[in-house]
């Protein structure tokens, strides 16, 4: 979310340039959508969310410190392999985790939860780059990316790939637990 203030900024990039590397990066997440999907089928969610979570927050960790448009680039598709690699991970993990009855329900809460860190990640950090530096906040953004990853290879199962009727359990089961309480 700060990357074109980041680039603008440290870059002086221009809107096309900064089009471009946007493009750049969506160009880069279609190339690799099917691909980094086979490597979460074959390997399993946790085995490639984890290290995806890592590679996209280096990415965007290192990206205050480039001092050429060439590192910028860089870590820009360092950051955009990541993005792949994460990207179809945590819809799979849920429909592999839930029913078939509550497969929709289930989907629903997992794009409200992204909602919800679209409008608070950007608004946070742009609140700490506006009173202290770009960088700070970059880095910032970084670490709760590594967090994240670290809190989920601890917490997250792994369940079987593809499969219904698996045993349920972590966080959805209690958010679903919670909702169905009697009043």
């Amino acid at each position: 979310c700060l990357f074109p203030l980041l680039a603008y900024e440290k870059f002086d990039l221009s809107i096309s340039s900064l089009g471009g590397y946007f493009t750049l990066m969506s160009i880069i997440n279609i190339v690799l959508s099917q691909p980094c999907a086979w490597i979460s089928d074959k390997f399993g969610r946790k085995q490639t969310m984890v290290p995806a979570a890592f590679i996209t927050a280096t990415g965007v960790g290192l990206m205050p410190f480039a001092t050429t448009e060439p590192q910028l680039l860089s870590l820009i598709v360092v950051y955009a392999i990541g993005g792949a690699l994460l990207g179809s991970g945590p819809t799979a993990l849920i429909t592999d985790i839930s029913t078939d009855k509550s497969k929709g329900q289930a989907l629903a809460l997992l794009r409200s939860a992204g909602d919800i860190g679209l409008m608070l990640g950007p608004s946070i950090l742009g609140f700490l780059s506006f009173h202290t530096d770009i960088s700070i906040a970059m880095v910032t953004g970084a670490a709760i990316l590594s967090m994240s990853g670290i809190q989920f290879a601890y917490i997250a199962s792994n369940p079987p790939i593809n499969q219904n009727n698996v045993p349920k359990i972590g966080l959805f089961e209690k958010i679903k637990k919670f909702f169905r309480r009697k009043k």
